[in-house]
């Protein structure tokens, strides 16, 4: 019974490694998109709720 489990998981395993394989390839044939968007660091600053008015 553990062999036949074990057998089905290969196979479960290397079919979702080779959809995940295709599925990388399809995206990489799409290229890269310029969407004018910049990948940034930011700093959250907390508002202490001081305020000058």
């Amino acid at each position: 019974m553990q062999e036949v489990v074990q057998q089905l998981s290969v196979k479960l395993y290397q079919q979702v490694q080779q959809d995940a394989q295709k599925a990388q390839g399809t995206q990489g044939a799409q290229g890269k998109k310029d969407d004018n968007v910049v990948d940034a660091d930011y700093e959250e600053v907390k508002d202490d709720g001081s305020e000058k008015k």
